[in-house]
């Protein structure tokens, strides 16, 4: 499927002048989720103050949200086999899946998937699905606030389980992104996706990058549910990351 709208998203492996082509992915103290909120918080506060001088820092730090959220309400990072051009790798992965409820049905559903290469999160990977599961638009940021347009993708995903009761955030956690979620319903949740997204090469761009395929993987998140009344949950987080990107439609 074509995607047909650019994207420009959103960090220890190599240096961050050009992503490597190594792929530790491990997050700080395993895959403890208090854990890896702490650090993407850290990473987050970092990319927050250096958006001040470059917009594609701010682009970073609202990824960084959608891993920190992920993270901060009881999920555990998923580990994933990629193939890019170059070959195999293991990433980490979160998915979310942002529900609009009227009265008592779904007005509106979106499935998010972020997906890090490094625990430094050099490299992310997000991609939005709509009500049907099928993606629609990709975005891949590197080197830490380099933004690559994919060209083409494709991919599917649907919700696996659903139970359980979601973690309360630590009111230690500096990311001011994670509060405005608060008092939405949320639900742990595990969902089966798959993911392609290519790009044009580019010089300043590692060539595996031009290539990011997932099979059909069981990856851990959240289902957060906001009333057509009571706010927009995720969607917030979105729509501020589309304007950073210039208001296109991924």
């Amino acid at each position: 499927m074509r995607i047909t709208t650019g994207l420009s998203v959103a960090a220890l492996c190599g240096t961050v002048v050009l992503a490597s082509a190594c792929s530790d992915s491990t997050s700080p103290n395993g895959s403890n989720p208090s854990h890896v909120a702490a650090h993407f918080d850290s990473l987050y506060v970092t990319a927050a103050a250096m958006a001040e001088g470059s917009e594609n820092y701010g682009e970073r730090a609202l990824l960084l949200s959608f891993i920190e959220a992920a993270a901060a309400y009881g999920s555990s990072p998923t580990t994933v086999d990629v193939t890019t051009a170059n070959g195999s790798e293991q990433w980490k992965a979160y998915e979310i899946e942002d529900i609009e409820e009227g009265g008592s049905s779904a007005l509106d559903t979106t499935f998010l998937v972020v997906a890090y290469r490094e625990s430094a999160a050099h490299t992310i990977a997000l991609a939005e699905y709509d009500a049907s599961g099928h993606i629609y638009g990709g975005e891949i940021i590197t080197n830490d606030s380099l933004p690559v347009e994919p060209s083409d993708g494709d991919g599917f995903t649907e919700r696996a389980s659903l139970g359980g009761s979601c973690s309360t955030p630590s009111a230690s956690l500096l990311n001011q992104q994670i509060g405005t979620l608060a008092g939405f319903a949320c639900t742990p949740a595990t969902f089966n996706t798959s993911m392609v997204l290519v790009t044009d090469p580019d010089p300043n761009v590692d060539d595996a990058l031009t290539s990011i395929s997932i099979p059909t993987s069981t990856v851990n998140g959240e289902v957060f549910t906001a009333s057509e009344a009571g706010g927009v949950a995720v969607r917030r987080l979105r729509a501020l990351l589309h304007k950073r990107m210039g208001g296109k439609r991924l």
